[in-house]
């Protein structure tokens, strides 16, 4: 059976709205950029939480690996790069970490910084989904782990500088998508995918091919999709079977755009 695609939510043109000119006057936006896309795969980084939406404990991130961030600048970035981060570091931080007052200009350090860090949330969970439809049961820890740092990515995406609010949008909707895939919903899915029953006995299928995940079967074969489900999985399968039933439809829509 199809997988609903998630990746495809978080990664769709978002790269020309969140990035803005790469900007002179020292601002570093192209080696912090390449830094937050590198930090959460570092072996130095695995217990540093670079792309912490909590300023304060972002800051104390910087601040105790500072060995880590430089390990990594100084192969990602270029030499001058480098040693401008290297000597104005505490500047750096305190950029990317103090949130200024005037909160109309997108292009303060601040904003130009944290656009690349939002963007970066969005890779680390996206890089995440692969394995979701491997997973067997409910409230599997990886599970937990992509949803909440999918809503994660939500918190840091609030400001107007960092999306437009049909990026925004999106991004609701995979996360909605990832919370979904915890549900007795989904595990029949995945079931029905992986089993193949046989389902000739069930005639409001016509000649339709249940074996593909597509809008039909919940538009207008949804009520013979539910009935399948729960004949199938029981009735924990459709539990709100109408909000994940337009979940997976607009995630499908997405897919096809």
């Amino acid at each position: 059976m199809r997988e609903i695609s998630i990746v495809l939510v978080i990664h769709l043109s978002l790269a020309s709205s969140l990035s803005p000119p790469i900007a002179t006057n020292n601002l570093l936006v192209e080696c912090i950029s390449l830094f937050y896309s590198a930090s959460y795969k570092e072996d130095c980084s695995k217990n540093l939480d670079f792309l912490s939406t909590d300023l304060s404990a972002q800051r104390k991130t910087f601040t105790s690996g500072k060995s880590c961030v430089l390990k990594i600048t100084k192969s990602k970035c270029t030499s001058s790069d480098y040693q401008y981060l290297s000597a104005n570091y505490d500047k750096i931080v305190n950029d990317i970490t103090t949130k200024p007052k005037d909160e109309s200009n997108c292009y303060l350090p601040f904003y130009m910084y944290n656009m690349f860090k939002c963007a970066s949330m969005m890779e680390s969970v996206a890089d995440q989904t692969s394995m979701l439809s491997t997973i067997k049961t409910i409230n599997d820890t990886r599970m937990i782990k992509a949803i909440d740092q999918c809503n994660d990515v939500k918190v840091c995406m609030a400001p107007s500088c960092y999306a437009f609010e049909s990026e925004r949008q999106i991004v609701a909707t995979a996360c909605k998508s990832i919370e979904m895939q915890n549900t007795g919903f989904m595990f029949c899915l995945k079931k029905i995918g992986r089993e193949k029953p046989d389902l000739s006995n069930y005639k409001c299928i016509g000649n339709y091919d249940f074996s593909m995940t597509t809008s039909e079967m919940f538009t207008t074969k949804k009520w013979c999709t539910k009935w399948i489900m729960r004949k199938i999985c029981g009735n924990r399968a459709v539990t709100n079977f109408q909000k994940y039933a337009a979940i997976t439809v607009k995630a499908l829509e997405l897919s096809d755009d």
